[in-house]
């Protein structure tokens, strides 16, 4: 417990716990970087809020704790102390602190769930503040700063005459040869599949737009960071652009701080692709050779099953690399965003609800409806959408405004308004949202305040009545009405015959997504969070989804069928005749 005024955590200090709100209300002190006179501004934590996101203090904890202080790469200093400074409000405040060493002890107890959990974060970083946050309030490079992390110990020229082989082996560090014979075999294994890797002036070190292929080590060269841009337009996002080839710009190596513009230069020893490999999916970073490159490379499969192999080292290591490019900035505003999975029906809020800031659609699909009375001359003229109801007040419709999928927002302009939501947003298949708290536009406007105006000139227009009907069914479940009905059969024939009209996948219970863990033995045994955002990606890149229900199992409606039907805009029962 802390009394009025009485300072919480300090600047500067060693960030040695994770700290929750319990109650009361912490005034965290923030210098942006635009005071130059050390001017300070403040925002406040209500219950419940945490002064920095958990994937930064994550990020304090050492990768192997057992290496000796001089030989020991210790975790990027940025996440190692505070940036800030926080002191209780005028009427104290009760903080719970969570010791960074209970969950360093927990990642040795627990590694795959705290593997889980760290991935899980890396995801809504890179969905929602890189790919989302920053291309709505035009912070683009922003986002980004040089790396000042030494996460390799090479000198000189040392670079030069190193073994692909040997460079991973250093990033991995000693812990490993500590393990067991076989489980050391199989390390040895996959640090044997690292390979020299060149390329030419203008190329990229990693495709754009697409998964890595492999995690690098630049070892010669002169290599460009720079995001790749997102351009929105009246709520619409355009594909991410390719930046332009590289210039004689000036660029910003270790001793770099601030926000710098231009392109960011990677550093000799630095690894690249590490977000693709944790996410395994495309990251929103381009890496441009300025001159002829040279890396180490270790394909993106092997460096995964390090994640099995090493779970803690490896990734915290990666972890490492991440934070160390990511501005501080983004440490608090981590801290204000909730990541919210919401089923298929469900409601994320009504109309009238208090606003509790806004959301950013991360998978799935959410629509915007009002509710209007049937007979009024405003709903005549418009097509009959959603779901009529009677109420005290007489027979009233939901209409459709707004439908809302990957990229979106919802309840921005109430956000801004700082009013209740003026209509209500339901789930049209299980989909997943980030909250974005009030705090977020607060922390914003401090360091960036142009960014506001920025993001309100996007948002503005949507403020003049502009509406927009709901005309992609793309989602077809079909369910079988007893055990004797061939559901397979019909949805093969119905998959045929719509695969003429536009590209069209079948989706069963058996069916198996490559890549996805655990479908192996069947789409309807995936972890449901997961499955629901590989069907979500599916549903971008097909016309029509073809979803297999199966029969009812001792007169009980089985979990599969729960979600085709969750999933989809038409329900069809096959029954014989």
């Amino acid at each position: 417990s802390f009394g009025p005024q009485e300072p919480v955590f300090e600047q500067g200090a060693v960030r040695d716990a994770f700290l929750v709100v319990k109650s009361g209300q912490v005034v965290v002190e923030v210098t942006p970087p635009q005071y130059a006179d050390g001017r300070r501004e403040e925002y406040a934590l209500e219950a419940g809020d945490t002064a920095v996101g958990l994937l930064f203090v994550l990020a304090s904890l050492e990768a192997d704790p057992t290496e000796s202080r001089s030989d020991a790469v210790l975790p990027p200093e940025v996440c190692r102390f505070h940036g800030s400074s926080g002191k209780a409000g005028a009427c104290g405040a009760e903080v719970l602190a969570v010791p960074t060493a209970a969950i360093s002890e927990a990642f040795d107890l627990y590694p795959a769930a705290m593997q889980s959990m760290v991935r899980r974060l890396c995801v809504r970083n890179a969905l929602v503040v890189f790919n989302t946050l920053s291309t709505y309030f035009n912070l683009r490079r922003e986002t980004l700063v040089p790396s000042t992390y030494e996460n390799l110990n090479i000198e000189g020229a040392e670079s030069l005459v190193l073994e692909p082989r040997e460079v991973f082996e250093r990033l991995l560090g000693h812990r490993w040869r500590s393990l067991a014979k076989d489980r050391r075999d199989r390390i040895e294994e996959v640090l044997g599949s690292a390979k020299s890797l060149e390329c030419e002036e203008g190329e990229y070190a990693l495709p754009p737009n697409q998964r890595a292929g492999h995690l690098l080590v630049l070892l010669e060269g002169e290599l460009h960071m720079e995001r790749l841009e997102k351009q929105v337009e009246q709520g619409k996002e355009t594909p991410l652009k390719k930046p332009k080839p590289p210039e004689r710009r000036p660029l910003w190596g270790r001793q770099a701080s601030g926000y710098a513009s231009g392109p960011h230069r990677v550093n000799i020893g630095e690894a690249i692709g590490e977000v693709s490999v944790l996410i395994d999916r495309p990251a929103p970073i381009a890496y441009q050779c300025a001159t002829r490159c040279r890396f180490a490379a270790l394909p993106r499969e092997t460096a995964q099953q390090l994640l099995e192999l090493c779970p803690r080292t490896w990734c915290l290591k990666l972890l490492h690399l991440l934070a160390a490019r990511t501005a501080s900035w983004l440490h608090r505003v981590d801290a204000a965003l909730d990541w919210l999975p919401v089923e298929g029906g469900q409601c994320l809020y009504r109309e009238g609800d208090p606003n509790a800031g806004f959301f950013v659609v991360l998978s799935g699909r959410l629509l915007a409806l009002e509710e209007r009375e049937a007979n009024s001359r405003r709903a005549g003229g418009a097509r009959a959408q959603g779901m009529a109801r009677m109420s005290s007040a007489g027979r009233q419709q939901w209409h459709v405004l707004d439908v809302l999928q990957r990229g979106r927002l919802c309840g921005e302009l109430d956000c801004l308004r700082e009013t209740p939501y003026s209509h209500t947003v339901r789930a049209s298949r299980d989909s997943e949202v980030c909250r974005v708290s009030p705090t977020v536009l607060h922390l914003i406007a401090m360091e960036f305040p142009r960014a506001i105006l920025h993001f309100s000139s996007l948002v503005g227009p949507r403020a003049g009545g502009r509406r927009v009907e709901a005309r992609h069914k793309v989602t077809i479940a079909v369910i079988p009405a007893s055990q004797d009905v061939d559901i397979q059969a019909v949805c093969a024939n119905l998959s045929s015959a719509l695969n003429k009209l536009g590209k069209t996948l079948h989706i069963s219970p058996h069916s198996d997504f490559g890549g996805l863990p655990g479908s192996v033995l069947g789409a309807a045994k995936v972890d449901g969070t997961r499955l629901g955002r590989h069907l979500a990606e599916l549903e971008e890149r097909c016309r029509w989804l073809v979803y297999e229900g199966e029969p009812p199992s001792k007169n009980q409606v089985t979990d599969w069928t729960r979600r085709c039907v969750r999933q989809a805009d038409h329900i069809l029962v096959a029954v014989n005749f």
